[in-house]
């Protein structure tokens, strides 16, 4: 079902204004990563997110390490809800097998691997960024 409306999931999210966010999700099967540059822009997204899901019958998996908020300087005192609940601050996040922290990439071996690639100019401080990782489930659970 979540395959169905995944590609509307993405363009409302990238209708959030470039000032907000470069890239504001990564999305892959159920895992979602939200980018934002700034606490206010995560906020959106997650807004964005939970209001989508809603208006579809679906919820977001809001259990410890399923959804979270990558914790840094800048969302240090903030508060982060997904679904309405709020979200755990954590300082590492793995996104599909990939680590990533306040610095970035974290994975050496990651890391290595992406140097070897052709024309690549990625590292460990480039994907910066607030982050929020989410998995989305098909069904409503049950209160």
């Amino acid at each position: 079902m979540y395959n169905v409306f995944i590609d509307e999931f993405a363009e409302r999210v990238s209708a959030i204004p470039a000032r907000m966010s470069d890239v504001p999700a990564i999305l892959f099967a159920d895992d979602v990563l939200l980018s934002a540059k700034s606490p206010e822009g995560l906020r959106r997204l997650m807004d964005v997110s939970t209001t989508w899901a809603e208006d579809r019958g679906m919820t977001w998996n809001t259990k410890k390490g399923k959804s979270e908020v990558l914790e840094s300087e800048e969302t240090k005192g903030h508060v982060f809800n997904l679904a309405r609940k709020e979200l755990n601050q954590v300082k590492e996040v793995t996104y599909l097998g990939v680590s990533l922290s306040e610095e970035g990439i974290t994975d050496s071996r990651m890391l290595e691997r992406i140097k070897k690639g052709k024309n690549s100019n990625l590292t460990a401080k480039s994907a910066r960024g607030l982050l929020a990782r989410a998995k989305c489930n098909e069904k409503p659970s049950s209160l």
